[in-house]
């Protein structure tokens, strides 16, 4: 049977993940010009292999051999412990219950704990999900309350509608199959066309990268390994570099950095109400998330395209690792059993009489072979082997194609020469840090963008001129 410890499978998971983390961020600082999008895919790439990874202690074979691996049988090894059986025979009736007794003390101790351990598991899964559940409940309720919005923005997608809705704060996308595009009934009444345009083309990248379905089994996959942190850390970096993601796309449709920056920084002085569990992505979410946006937006770097070529390099360095992991990953070996269950079944079993156990002894001894046998078995096999001759010629033919130590010399040598030297790295580290803009020059154009910002008596005009268009178009339908 399979006897798959739960905290083996935790412990392994935990390993897993910090490797593949340490993995897949040495990657993504050692390739340069990684955009956004490339280390958003690979970051979700990660989180995916990471909760099938465990899995593989199901596969066949061994896997690497642990120290400490825990103690089991093979039912191809019951046949070799009938000796302890002939030795038990031997003891007391008093002994043999004294060591019943003493194993199923040890097993009800171990499944006592390991049931703890799954019990403790299977409730923190089940929590979440009912988080997930809610969240998912109070989605579909905003999409009843929901009533159409008349959206004229050129080049949008006939088959994804906008909707306003009185219940939330900042705009997201809610529904897994067919998504829906929300927004507050101010960032409608408030705020123009051309500052809410940048905003509904953030929501739209979602959609065309499938966040949505993507982001519900991000939560289904934390549901499960809830008690992880590493992989609470990586689905962190998957919603900020999405986000970043959608940024670049929306900056696309839009032409203008500035003007998205000013759009979030107008949509942010928006944020009313409550916050509530919601499935959808929201474009205005964490007040930290957002001034590094809005830092990266208006700062001087240009924001890097997407390279379909980095983004395999990336992955195929990653499959590697993760092949590599399941190939070393210990197995739980069909067949396995505890120890002190075969003790048990063998006591309960194979309790046979003395005249069995000598028939048995004496089958055993009588396929033993002779000393005779034994020496031809032995002198067969001499002459199978190689003679020294032979093996200094094979050992001769398979050093050949390796390198002598001064080609070994030479190319360590080569390779050293070329590695930067510490004051050529020093030198690289001060040009990028004379590159980047200083704290002053942040502020100042931080300063410049919310300058050019409306005042509130703007605001207020702009609201008036929106209210008589509304109640225009209002009569226009009354007189139509």
């Amino acid at each position: 049977m399979i006897n798959p410890d739960v905290s083996l499978l935790a412990g392994h998971n935990i390993w897993q993940s910090i490797i593949i983390f340490v993995v897949v961020f040495i990657i993504l600082k050692v390739i340069k010009d990684t955009s956004a999008e490339e280390k958003s895919w690979s970051w979700t790439a990660t989180l995916f292999a990471l909760a099938l990874l465990p899995m593989a202690a199901f596969l066949p074979g061994e896997g690497f051999k642990w120290q400490n691996e825990v103690p089991g049988y093979q039912f191809e090894e019951v046949n070799s412990s009938m000796a302890s059986v002939v030795a038990s025979q031997q003891l007391s009736n008093k002994d043999k219950s004294e060591m019943i007794v003493n194993s199923n003390a040890d097993i009800i101790t171990k499944d006592t704990l390991v049931n703890i351990l799954l019990v403790g598991w299977l409730m923190g899964t089940l929590f979440a999900l009912c988080r997930l559940i809610i969240a998912g409940y109070n989605a579909a309720a905003l999409r009843k309350t929901a009533y159409p919005f008349v959206n004229d923005q050129e080049a949008w997608p006939e088959n994804v509608e906008v909707a306003i809705c009185d219940e939330i704060n900042g705009p997201i996308v809610v529904g897994i199959f067919k998504p829906l595009i929300l927004i507050p009934r101010n960032f409608a009444c408030e705020m123009p066309p051309e500052e809410l345009k940048p905003l509904l083309f953030h929501e739209l990248a979602h959609i065309k990268r499938h966040d949505n379905i993507l982001h519900l089994f991000e939560r289904i996959i934390l549901s499960i390994y809830w008690w992880n942190p590493v992989m609470h850390f990586i689905v962190t970096r998957i919603s900020e570099e999405r986000e970043l993601a959608c940024d670049d796309r929306a900056i696309k449709s839009c032409g203008d950095q500035l003007i998205y920056a000013k759009s979030l920084l107008k949509g942010a002085r928006q944020l009313v109400g409550e916050k509530k569990q919601i499935l959808g992505l929201a474009v205005l979410r964490r007040e930290s998330a957002l001034g590094k946006r809005i830092k990266r937006l208006t700062g001087t770097t240009s924001l890097e395209g997407f390279n379909i070529m980095r983004l395999i390099k990336n992955l195929s360095i990653l499959s590697m690792s993760i092949l590599l992991l399941g190939l070393i990953t210990p197995r739980f070996a069909i067949g396995q059993v505890n120890a002190d269950d075969v003790e048990i079944e063998l006591e309960s079993e194979y309790m046979l009489s003395e005249q069995e156990l000598e028939n048995i002894i004496d089958e055993a001894m009588s396929e033993i072979p002779t000393e005779e046998e034994l020496a031809k078995i032995i002198e067969k096999s001499m002459a199978e082997m190689p003679t020294e001759a032979e093996l200094a010629i094979i050992i001769k033919e398979a050093t050949e194609g390796l390198p002598s130590e001064e080609e070994l010399a030479r190319i360590i040598e080569e390779a050293i020469a070329e590695m930067p030297t510490e004051e050529e790295i020093a030198l690289i580290i001060k040009e990028a840090k004379a590159e980047m803009p200083s704290k002053e020059e942040l502020e100042l154009i931080i300063k410049e963008a919310l300058a050019a910002m409306p005042t509130k008596e703007e605001l207020k005009e702009m609201q008036k001129e929106a209210i008589k268009s509304m109640k225009k178009a209002l009569a226009d339908e009354d007189v139509g």
